[in-house]
């Protein structure tokens, strides 16, 4: 289902601008009295223009915290910052956009339309299953308790020294953020979230609130790396495809060839312009932009990770142990793969009113896809978080380094690592023991199952899935471990005469199962 991956990524996109951009003429922005740019609104939340910056001006001339929102506060915006993740910034005279951005949006916000927002938010929201059950319960209070509040200054709930706020001197209601303090204030910031950024934290974390339209993403330099990177995916992920444990172009390591790649295209190639009939071509509109990354690993998302599973169905054909068709030829195979492709496109495209558009419809896999490429193509903000000051860029190379580094202890140093079968160790010729805790031939049941992270990832993807997934992936495993062992030792139709864990065919005497017996009858 490629076409619901990449919808919901443009969906994304469009919330995406880059820090690289040197466009700087747009009517989003304007100067005020101080002479300091500000975010102007130019209709309601569900017009696109709306959501649309340049983000360059804003950039150019970053705004502290005392210029932005005059209306509010220094406690009410810390609280905002807060709520934001934005208060372990080491200082506020430089803003982050996202932050401008959110504070301009409250100001503009009425508490009437924040309350329909938040109204169609917990209606359309009730029964996700991703939505944090605070930030509903939050939602809900605000709405229908809207008529017994009244607006509250932050700083009687602070103290009246609003810079004791900005230095971190808080209650625990402002630490949860989910207790109303400032109905007035929290019913609009809610509002904003869900209207101009996203309900869901995690998308959130790796997107920006606002859309800059003068930002090159469809260009050549995107056909160019985008087409060079997806052959050579497929080419590598197809070769290795049969080895076990096979060996993948995963989507974030081709992520991280698309980023020096870009980049060396911005450096060589040439700054022509030229039309072909109505279309009109520049080699080299300028910086790279994240937005041309992010279309770039969408054309390479059609191999990330894997191959088109009807190659297969060519194997099979094509092998001689199986079914030995000399039919099957260079053409059959191109048709075959493309037909099957464009089958799984078309089943998406009508899906995607149900799949794609939806906000609720999130697609956890491609969030970590989306956080690399903000980490790569985006400067890092300042700050000091639970004593740490590494930025994400440093911590991502330090990580694949030593990530790099490691891999090859599992996977060649010591693959025993990989498969770590250290009951069987115990007494190697215990059938028994073999089959309850062998990882290859066996069920597996071992606490210490590997030291590679391949194997680990592949079962579960703990940094990819919501936390209720593996769980219910273990759970379904520990029920079907009983089952299977119940069936096999019971002889079940003579399942004791086959192995316990095996893809392979095979008789009712556990002798290889002949396919072709079958296919000349």
């Amino acid at each position: 289902m490629v076409l619901k991956d990449c919808k919901l990524n443009l969906k994304l996109i469009e919330t995406i601008s880059s820090y690289d951009t040197q466009q700087n003429n747009s009517n989003m922005t304007e100067k005020d009295l101080a002479g300091q740019p500000t975010i102007q609104s130019v209709g309601s939340h569900l017009q696109v223009q709306d959501h649309e910056v340049n983000l360059q001006a804003i950039i150019s001339n970053p705004l502290s915290i005392g210029e932005v929102a005059t209306t509010l506060t220094e406690s009410q915006k810390w609280f905002v910052l807060k709520r934001l993740h934005f208060d372990a910034l080491v200082s506020l005279e430089e803003l982050p956009p996202q932050a401008s951005f959110i504070f301009e949006k409250i100001e503009q916000m009425t508490t009437e339309e924040a309350v329909e927002i938040l109204r169609k938010a917990i209606e359309e929201h009730a029964t996700d299953v991703n939505i944090p059950e605070h930030d509903l319960d939050l939602w809900k209070e605000l709405v229908e308790n809207s008529h017994k509040f009244t607006k509250v200054q932050l700083q009687e709930k602070l103290g009246s020294n609003s810079s004791s706020s900005v230095e971190g001197e808080k209650t625990a209601d402002v630490e949860k953020g989910h207790e109303i303090v400032d109905w007035d204030l929290q019913v609009r910031l809610e509002s904003v979230l869900v209207a101009y950024w996203s309900p869901y934290p995690e998308v959130r974390a790796v997107t920006f609130p606002y859309d800059d339209p003068t930002i090159p993403a469809e260009t050549f330099r995107v056909y160019l790396i985008g087409i060079i990177w997806t052959a050579i995916g497929a080419v590598i992920n197809q070769f290795f495809t049969e080895r076990r444990p096979s060996i993948t172009l995963a989507m974030s390591v081709v992520q991280v060839f698309l980023y020096p790649s870009g980049l060396l295209c911005e450096w060589i190639l040439p700054k022509w312009k030229f039309k072909i009939w109505k279309l009109s071509i520049d080699l080299n509109p300028g910086p790279y932009t994240y937005k041309e990354q992010m279309l770039a690993t969408i054309f390479c998302g059609v191999t990330g990770g894997g191959t088109s599973y009807v190659a297969w169905n060519i194997l099979m054909q094509k092998s001689p142990v199986f079914y030995d068709n000399k039919w099957v030829d260079f053409g059959y195979q191109v048709l075959l793969i493309l037909s099957t492709n464009f089958l799984g496109v078309g089943l998406a495209g009508i899906m995607r009113k149900f799949a794609v558009y939806p906000t609720k419809a999130v697609w956890p896999s491609i969030l970590p896809g989306l956080a690399l490429n903000k980490t790569l193509m985006t400067p890092a903000r300042k700050e000091i978080i639970n004593g740490w000051k590494i930025s994400s860029y440093n911590f991502f190379f330090i990580a694949f380094i030593g990530s790099f580094l490691y891999f090859w202890v599992p996977d060649y140093l010591f693959q025993a690592l990989s498969t770590f079968n250290w009951m069987t160790w115990i007494k190697p010729d215990n059938q028994n023991l073999a089959v309850v805790t062998g990882s290859v031939g066996g069920l597996g049941l071992n606490p210490i199952t590997t030291f590679d992270w391949n194997y680990f990832s592949s079962m579960l993807q703990p940094l990819q899935v919501p936390f209720f997934n593996p769980v219910n992936n273990i759970i379904g495993m520990s029920i079907a471990f009983f089952c299977i062992l119940g069936v096999w030792y019971s002889n079940y139709k003579w399942t004791g005469y086959l192995p316990i864990n095996d893809n392979g065919l095979y008789s009712n005497t556990g002798e290889p199962y002949s396919v072709r017996s079958v296919v000349d009858a």
